[in-house]
Formats: C-alpha cells, sequence, structure tokens
C-alpha cells in the first residue's frame, strides 16, 4: 500500500517504510504530522541524528529528539515536506511507494 493508504487504514496513523538500514515512521495525530527517520544499529533502530537541537524551516519543526514536526492542511502535504527534508532522507519518503506498513 501507499503513505496514503497505510495512515488511512491505521486505527493509530502511523505508517513505515524500511529503505536498506534507514527506516521512516509516519504519523498522523490531532492535525500533527510526525515524521522519524531511523538507522539500523545491530538488532535495533536509532534515531538518525546528525546534529541535535532544535530547528525551524519553512514550516517544519526539527524538535531535539529528531523529529519532523508539522501541522499540514491535509496528510496529501507530504510531498511538500519530503522537499523540505535533507537530501539523504528525500528518497525515504516518497508517498507512491507500494511498501508502506501500518505499524501497530
Amino acid at each position: 500500500m501507499n503513505l496514503e493508504q497505510a495512515i488511512a487504514t491505521s486505527c493509530r496513523c502511523l505508517a513505515c517504510r524500511v529503505v536498506g538500514d534507514r527506516r521512516v515512521i509516519v504519523e498522523y495525530r490531532r492535525e500533527l504530522l510526525i515524521i522519524q527517520i531511523q538507522r539500523r544499529s545491530k538488532k535495533r533502530w536509532i534515531t538518525d541524528e546528525d546534529s541535535g537541537g532544535m530547528r525551524y524551516l519553512m514550516g517544519i519543526l526539527r524538535d531535539d529528539t529528531g523529529r519532523y514536526l508539522c501541522i499540514p492542511d491535509d496528510p496529501s502535504t507530504i510531498a511538500w515536506i519530503k522537499a523540505c527534508l535533507p537530501l539523504r532522507y528525500q528518497a525515504l519518503l516518497l508517498p507512491e511507494c507500494d511498501d508502506w506498513q501500518v505499524m501497530e
């Protein structure tokens, strides 16, 4: 399923996609879109954070835990958010890919 389908079918609105040793988790709850990018470290997933601290760029807040937060008009604004992410993460957040999964 694609990203919008995964978010729509999830009761918690939580979807993920794994590409190589990276994982992106997208959560849509109460008008807040949360994107977290993780990397594989041995047997567990850890936050892929390279700089820390909070940053605000073009309507997206990157918090101190490495999550990207946004208040979108609707979930279809993911393409706009993808363009604001660092280049190395943009390939992870492809809504049209059909390998998105609903997370429990």
